[in-house]
């Protein structure tokens, strides 16, 4: 199924061209690797599949009802007050929301205006109840059991969970995000670099976890180890272009080279050729000094 269609777009920042035409189609199921030099137009062009971003020019279409798991270079200031764990099971805000009103009614629950009052203590648990079937009813148990399973992947123990997001560093920020959107789980996983600031395991277990991811997975990588483990197709962002490669790194470093190969005999053939016509060209000029009926043939030429 198509998930994503590009038609001649175009994005340009204060008239500098990033992207130039852009033809693409992202189906389902699908693992995507994002390779070209650094300012090359990547991250430009996973904000455009994402919709964070709008095109210069062209038009974007993307499948009704389509989740978008976009990991980006910076973290969103409004998790900076919130913990480890809450941010991660942050799958959607309907369930954060939920999550709160627990927690609220659990407070509520020790005060001893509610703890002495039978009435008021039966409302607040009639009313927990009701909160805790809409936790389960959005999989609050399976939520919490796939947060703890992503974070231990990448590398967060226990006793980090209720640890600030504020006090973390810029790694660890980008580690707690990522396990974030790991954890939600959506149609389509747009990865920046998420192997930044990974040890060994936790590379390990990520190259495993996208291999076996049951969306489709774009991703931007230096490591070419993990674009081998993880991808069948590599779209490479060159000079405002995209060229696109069936196969993983290793396959499209070999078919790079070929087609490069053959753009360099294409050129040799027509400097050869060049020459040819020059040379023909020149004798016409010499004969169309001589006899004027070359000189129309000398034009043409």
């Amino acid at each position: 199924m198509l998930l994503i269609n590009f038609s001649k777009v175009s994005k340009d920042y204060a008239g500098n061209a990033v992207l130039d035409q852009i033809d693409l189609e992202i189906i389902t199921g699908e693992r995507i690797g994002l390779v070209g030099e650094n300012g090359s137009g990547k991250s430009t062009l996973l904000k455009l599949i994402a919709g964070i971003d709008t095109p210069t020019e062209g038009t974007i279409a993307r499948k009704r009802n389509l989740t978008i798991g976009h990991l980006a270079q910076e973290i969103d200031p409004r998790y900076h007050t919130k913990t480890v764990f809450e941010v991660v099971e942050e799958v959607s805000e309907d369930f954060a929301a939920v999550v709160t009103h627990l927690h609220d009614l659990e407070i509520q629950m020790t005060r001893p205006e509610v703890a002495d009052d039978p009435d008021e203590m039966t409302r607040v648990l009639e009313t927990y109840g009701q909160a805790q079937e809409h936790f389960e009813a959005l999989g609050g148990y399976m939520v919490e059991h796939k947060a703890k399973s992503v974070l231990t992947g990448l590398g967060f123990g226990p006793q980090q969970y209720q640890q600030k997001m504020e006090s973390l560093s810029g790694g660890e920020k980008k580690l707690v995000n990522l396990a974030r959107i790991l954890a939600q789980t959506p149609d389509l996983l747009l990865l920046d670099e998420p192997d930044n600031h990974l040890d060994i395991a936790a590379k390990v277990w990520l190259e495993q976890y996208i291999h076996d991811y049951p969306g489709t997975v774009v991703i931007i990588s230096h490591d070419r180890h993990l674009l081998d483990r993880c991808v069948q197709k590599i779209f490479q962002v060159e000079d405002g272009a995209i060229d696109i490669y069936v196969g993983n790194y290793t396959a499209y470093v070999k078919e790079r080279q070929q087609r490069l190969l053959q753009r360099y005999e294409y050129y040799m053939t027509q400097k050869e050729e060049m020459k040819r016509l020059e040379a023909s060209l020149q004798q016409l000029r010499d004969w169309a000094k001589l006899n004027d009926k070359f000189s129309g043939r000398m034009h043409n030429m």
